[in-house]
């Protein structure tokens, strides 16, 4: 906050003030003028490059009248009296402000008491016409002008004397000596007198958490007796629960703070199934103002859905794109149903030969297929007739090789004929087995097929 005296067109001084962090202007609502001056518009200032002008002007306070009484101190008698309008809180007057009768001159310049409404000036006769000039003081330190004055001086003078001035309350003369009266006016370089100082802490204290923040020491003029926000720097992280003055009580200043909220934004979540192409529903995430990616595991995915990649993704625009894909789901064996096994197993017994039985279990629960299972039953026998068979096979092999042991030799045509028979023997159980076998594989071939 900048605040200008549009009166006396210097700076008064700066302020600060806490406001939102998208905001473009301050209302006036919010503002505590300095001391002694009030705002000269009321309204919504606005916010430039992080300052507001605040123009103010001095109070203006109520007035009195009082009356000059002009003494002629060098023959003894009253000049003449003339009213003056002063503050109503007025003391005192000073010679600066005063102009004197024609053909006199003031005994002595300065300050001249007020007293039951009256101030007696002593005046004497002028030896030499009078003229007045103005005085122009400037405070060289802080690059400023102040309150203006006046001075009478002989007509024919083309400088004053520094000895002849009076300074404003609280300054000094930069140089002392003549100093030039041009085109009626004299320039006056004074600065701030140095004041005695003294050391006093400041005790911020956070009033949310209720907590001591830290303690800070600061230097003020000895005689201060409150110290202004304005002056004041908050710790880092905090921000004054209200600004304006703050008493000094035995050395310390009570502070109250509180955490300074982070300004945030809100990014839009532009989710996408990479896997089927397609947009899925927006979202949405506050984070920092100044943030320029999101965490994925700052963001709720979509039911069903995981991330294709993790970490950092960047903000463009207030948007962030998010590529998902679907969460495969557990594999799961397939039931085959009692009435589904039974069927199959009829009708491949069916199709079986005479004599060789295709069995499989049939139950009135769901059973599960596998291939753990298929392997299992693939190397159970068949069924007990099949058995059976494969023994009386075995038996007969047995007998018609005790019946070609005890035949005498025969001719190379009879022994031919021999061994085919043997053959045949010999391959009608293999046949047969294979034949049970390629059953077996055929039910569980229907099996699988209907897996």
């Amino acid at each position: 906050l900048n605040f200008w005296d549009i009166v006396n067109n210097t700076q008064v001084t700066e302020g600060k003030l806490d406001v939102d962090a998208d905001a473009t202007y301050v209302n006036t609502s919010k503002i505590t003028p300095p001391e002694g001056y009030e705002l000269t518009v009321t309204g919504d200032l606005d916010i430039r490059d992080g300052w507001v002008y605040v123009e103010v002007k001095p109070v203006e306070k109520a007035k009195k009248t009082i009356t000059l009484n002009f003494w002629d101190d060098v023959n003894n008698k009253q000049v003449k009296e003339v009213p003056m309008e002063v503050d109503a809180d007025a003391t005192e007057v000073w010679t600066g402000d005063i102009t004197p009768p024609d053909g006199y001159w003031f005994v002595s310049s300065g300050k001249l008491a007020i007293r039951d409404g009256y101030v007696f000036v002593p005046v004497k006769p002028a030896e030499k016409p009078t003229k007045t000039v103005g005085l122009n003081f400037y405070d060289e330190v802080n690059n400023k002008p102040l309150p203006e004055g006046a001075v009478n001086v002989p007509s024919d003078a083309t400088h004053v004397n520094t000895g002849m001035i009076e300074l404003p309350e609280g300054y000094e003369f930069t140089v002392t000596g003549d100093l030039d009266i041009h085109d009626g006016w004299v320039y006056v370089g004074v600065k701030p007198v140095e004041k005695a100082k003294k050391t006093i802490t400041l005790n911020f204290w956070d009033d949310v958490n209720n907590k001591q923040v830290k303690e800070v020491p600061m230097e003020v003029d000895a005689d201060a007796t409150e110290v202004w926000t304005g002056d004041i720097t908050p710790p880092d992280g905090y921000w004054f629960v209200s600004s304006g003055k703050l008493a000094i009580r035995d050395g310390y200043v009570f502070v109250p703070v509180k955490p300074a909220e982070k300004p945030t934004k809100t990014v839009g979540l532009n989710f996408y199934d990479e896997v089927n192409n397609k947009p899925l529903p927006e979202g949405a995430v506050n984070v920092p103002s100044d943030a320029t990616h999101v965490n994925t595991g700052m963001i709720e995915l979509p039911e069903g859905y995981e991330f294709t990649v993790t970490g950092d993704l960047d903000i463009h625009d207030g948007w962030v794109y998010v590529g998902v894909k679907p969460i495969d789901p557990p594999e799961k064996k397939e039931a085959v149903s009692a009435e589904s096994l039974a069927e199959s197993t009829e009708k491949v017994t069916e199709e079986a030969p005479e004599g060789v039985v295709a069995e499989a279990e049939v139950t009135d629960e769901i059973v599960a297929v596998d291939n753990s299972t298929v392997m299992e039953e693939a190397s159970q026998p068949a069924s007990a007739e099949v058995k059976a068979e494969e023994s009386k096979e075995t038996a007969e092999t047995a007998v018609t090789d005790n019946q070609t042991a005890e035949t005498p030799a025969t001719s190379n045509t009879d022994q031919s004929a021999d061994k085919d028979s043997q053959v045949k023997s010999d391959n009608t159980p293999k046949s047969e087995k294979t034949e049970e076998k390629n059953i077996v594989q055929t039910i569980l071939d229907k099996l699988q097929g209907k897996k």
